[in-house]
């Protein structure tokens, strides 16, 4: 016989015909043999399951709930749970927050904390310039602003840096990755100019040979640069997310990235005829949970 663990103040509502039982129960409440919740019973204390008691939906003898609340639908019980033996490595238990009948945040313990739904949040890799590592072969030029690390990319060579990270535990598989620059230039242009910024990448597991001159696939971005007076000058700009492909991707995998500047047009149209230095380069990806489970 497992406890169920009421924390919220439930109301069921009356589903049929039978009329309702208001019966409240303030404190420890046992159900054995084939007991039914089928009115507006209300039930705050600790539930003893036993054989044949049941609600809508029917709970399983020999688990553990948590009631979560009622709908909308009127009559709908929101509730999750499974086998909860204390020190046992495949304990299930979950908690949902509902609004308006639909499931929005959720985390469960499986045994580690995982989270569901938009519980889950994009973490933030944020990689200065000199974090990133400058190739023998068109590199951008290293720079400085008031003492602040830049990398320069010229508007006439394909200049590239490399980076690489591996993903961490708390990583949804196949999850959102996406990267973009903070980036600034020297001279607001007076007409509509753009710049076009690219990321070469590939996903590398362990056990592969370790290689980036084939299988990789590339993306780019445009970014209008404000034009007007002085004022502009050195304005920093934030490219739009450049979203990789992550099918296959998972915790323990390493990302392999080039980033560059798509001076030649490959992408799109870059005419900034100038250079456009790099302040920081984000990367981000979805995480669902705090780290590995023990």
């Amino acid at each position: 016989m497992k406890k169920l663990i009421v924390v919220l103040l439930i109301s069921l509502v009356l589903a049929g015909p039978v009329a309702a039982d208001t019966t409240v129960y303030s404190g420890p409440r046992t159900l054995t043999g084939d007991q039914t919740l089928n009115g507006d019973q209300t039930i705050n204390g600790w539930l003893d399951v036993s054989e044949g008691m049941s609600i809508d939906p029917v709970l399983v003898p020999g688990r553990v709930y948590e009631i979560l609340g009622m709908g909308p639908p009127a009559g709908q019980l929101y509730m999750k749970g499974s086998d909860l033996t204390a020190g046992s490595e495949d304990a299930e238990y979950y908690f949902d927050q509902q609004v308006a009948g639909v499931m929005t945040n959720t985390f469960a313990f499986l045994p580690e904390l995982t989270l569901f739904n938009d519980a889950r949040v994009m973490i933030s890799l944020d990689v200065e310039p000199g974090l990133a590592t400058r190739p023998s072969s068109n590199p951008p030029g290293e720079g400085t602003e008031d003492n602040f690390a830049t990398h320069d990319f010229n508007a006439s060579t394909d200049e590239s840096v490399f980076y690489h990270f591996e993903l961490p535990h708390k990583y949804v598989d196949a999850g959102t990755i996406h990267i973009h620059y903070d980036f600034f230039v020297d001279t607001a242009p007076t007409t509509a100019k753009g710049v076009v910024w690219g990321v070469e990448y590939k996903k590398q597991s362990i056990g592969d040979n370790f290689d980036f001159g084939a299988g990789t696939t590339t993306d780019y971005t445009t970014i209008a640069i404000t034009t007007g007076t002085t004022e502009n000058d050195k304005k920093v700009h934030q490219t739009s997310e450049i979203s990789l492909t992550t099918t296959g991707f998972a915790a323990g995998d390493y990302v392999l990235l080039r980033m560059f500047r798509d001076a030649d047009g490959t992408g799109g149209t870059d005419d900034f005829a100038a250079d456009a230095r790099v302040v920081d380069y984000h990367i981000e990806f979805l995480s669902n949970k705090l780290g590995e489970a023990l």
